[in-house]
């Protein structure tokens, strides 16, 4: 009797279980199905399935026709398909290519490019996703503890939409800012082939006013400067409708927004001016906080004096000019 049914199972199209159930399938083209009597391929598994060790892929073929699949394209390859097409594959590099099949070809300079995303035409990126009011990174290690797991890296904060360009461990050396002000605070080396020494790099830009004055009363006290590195560019105006000081006093225009570490000089142009034979210039003295005017002709030059600044017209001045000068 138990000779009888073991040879009627293996006669079977089927494997049963003790419930009568067919639990393998096994058809006429030898395809095996697993939770389902209608196999149709030679391991057809229905339903979720667990593999304890691994699986192996012996063989090659191009994209498989079903909707998603892991196959082998060729030797020590992996890939990854949805909708018939090729995502991505690993190669036997270990390099992983996302929209592409060459990324084992595709390096950085001086580097084994590990990941390349693309598809070698139109528009390709990554993208970072990240909550409104949190940082998103891309980040450069160098070790696997403290900040050797981020020496080096570009950060977006949200919640104050600026991006950040990171290095020496996470510090902020240029960060440009939603209204497209970009601030410097430690060093950028500029071109290439440049020397990435203190001389050589970027190590300030900076933009603002400042409030120009001279012991006058004055309607009008504008400045602006700019700041690249040491150098330093100013533009003021100041207008004066009376209280002039007294004649014999220097003309000066106060209030730089920056101490002067060495000698300059700059271009201005002062209303009533009324010195014959002479051409009204500016200086600037080292150690000075001030712009000094001066009178130069063809015998001498010497500082401009209240008294050689015409005091009709109401008592009014309007100077205006700019100067240049390094901290």
């Amino acid at each position: 009797m138990a000779i009888t049914k073991v040879t009627r199972a293996l006669l079977s199209t089927g494997i049963v279980d003790n419930s009568n159930a067919t639990a393998i399938t096994i058809d006429s083209s030898e395809n095996v199905g697993i939770g389902t009597g209608s196999p149709s391929y030679k391991l057809h598994v229905n339903g979720v399935s667990r593999f304890d060790n691994h699986i192996e892929f012996g063989g090659s073929i191009s994209t498989p026709s079903t909707a998603a699949a892991i196959y082998r394209p060729a030797d020590n390859t992996l890939a990854f398909s949805t909708a018939n097409t090729e995502r991505m594959r690993i190669d036997s590099s270990g390099i992983v290519g996302i929209g592409n099949t060459v990324a084992g070809t595709i390096h950085g300079v001086s580097t084994v490019s590990n990941l390349v995303v693309g598809t070698g035409s139109g528009n390709n990126g990554i993208g970072v996703y990240s909550g409104s009011s949190n940082l998103g990174a891309l980040t450069f290690a160098d070790g696997t503890s403290g900040n050797t797991t981020y020496r080096g890296g570009v950060t977006y904060n949200h919640s104050t939409d600026h991006l950040e360009l990171n290095v020496n461990g996470g510090s902020a050396h240029v960060i440009v800012h939603s209204s497209g002000v970009t601030s410097i605070p430690y060093g950028v080396e500029l071109g290439s082939g440049v020397d990435a020494t203190a001389a050589n790099t970027l190590d300030d830009y900076e933009e603002g006013t400042w409030t120009p004055a001279c012991g006058a009363t004055l309607s009008v006290a504008t400045g602006h400067y700019t700041k690249i590195g040491n150098q330093v560019t100013v533009h003021y105006r100041v207008v004066s409708t009376g209280g002039l000081p007294s004649s014999g006093g220097q003309v000066q225009i106060s209030g730089l927004p920056f101490t002067i570490d060495s000698n300059g000089a700059g271009s201005i142009y002062a209303r009533y001016y009324t010195l014959n034979d002479s051409t009204l210039t500016t200086v600037l003295n080292d150690g000075d906080n001030v712009i000094r005017l001066i009178n130069i002709n063809e015998q001498s030059f010497d500082y401009t004096l209240w008294g050689e600044l015409e005091a009709s017209s109401n008592n009014s001045v309007d100077i205006r000019g700019t100067a240049t000068y390094k901290v």
